[in-house]
């Protein structure tokens, strides 16, 4: 069986060539967004983040694979994306460290967002959900000043 140890979303991360030990920056929590276009909420943001997850065989003389996936849920429950399928090679070795290196994010509003981590055993249909890793989305509006500027984004632990 395959185990979830944990899961973190962050600004980056640092993997230490002779430790292999990862230091995580920058943890995200809440971000807040000033939307200064005009018409209807902007569909996507320019942001860069990680997603980076620790997996480990349950029985660590029993080897196992799988797969792993993540979506991104709207604060109302929808889907916003779903990442591609990595595998879990748990065969090879006894823990294994995924690492998501993202570029933007999709937004629905403000509000409680969810990565959804889930994995399943290969040939298995069915996905577990292993853990879900909330973000705080805060958006404001702000008047467009002349000539017109991109969102901005701050990160922030309020």
């Amino acid at each position: 069986m395959i185990r979830h140890v944990w899961s973190v979303l962050c600004g980056k991360s640092v993997i230490d060539r002779d430790t292999n030990n990862v230091s995580i920056l920058e943890v995200m929590e809440r971000i807040e967004f000033t939307y200064t276009g005009l018409g209807p909420f902007p569909q996507g943001a320019p942001i860069s983040f990680e997603l980076i997850t620790l997996w480990a065989r349950r029985d660590p003389n029993v080897p196992v694979e799988g797969e792993m996936r993540v979506r991104l849920l709207a604060p109302d429950g929808r889907e916003l994306s779903v990442m591609p399928a990595s595998r879990l090679d748990l065969i090879t070795h006894q823990r294994l460290r995924q690492r998501l290196r993202l570029e933007g994010i999709l937004l629905a509003g403000s509000g409680w967002y969810d990565w959804e981590v889930a994995y399943r055993t290969m040939n298995q249909g069915e996905w577990t959900v292993a853990a879900l890793v909330p973000l705080e989305i805060v958006v404001r509006r702000a008047e467009e000043p002349p000539g017109g500027v991109q969102p901005a984004a701050t990160t922030g632990t309020e």
